[in-house]
């Protein structure tokens, strides 16, 4: 179970890479505060944190908050035709897919889910 620690903890890593390539080109191209933006990203991260720690509500919080971040990147790439905004919205819904699809991630932090016994 060590390895969807490891993948949970790479697509974590990818999403803050994201999300601070979000904060300097938002900052760049629209001249939005970049402490609002990091902010943002702190409370994404502060649920993924408590998701991680199988906070039975904080997948759907999660769900919720990252679906709407991608539909923000989204309408930013469209309107400003940047292609960090498109990579920003793809990835977030293939996060959010990750979490609600992937056998590995759901044996190790679904609360519901019930872990097979291990063989000795």
């Amino acid at each position: 179970m060590k390895s969807s620690h490891i993948v949970f903890m790479i697509m974590v890593l990818i999403f803050l890479f994201f999300e601070l390539a979000y904060a300097f080109v938002a900052f760049e191209v629209e001249y939005i505060n970049i402490a609002l933006s990091l902010a943002k990203s702190a409370v994404l991260f502060l649920f993924i944190l408590l998701y991680s720690k199988k906070v039975k509500w904080a997948k759907w919080v999660v769900t919720i908050l990252i679906l709407l971040n991608g539909l923000v990147c989204l309408f930013d790439g469209i309107e400003d035709n940047n292609i960090l905004f498109y990579a920003i919205s793809g990835y977030s819904l293939i996060f959010v897919l990750c979490i609600h699809r992937l056998k590995m991630l759901k044996l190790r932090y679904d609360v519901d889910t019930v872990s097979p016994p291990k063989a000795e």
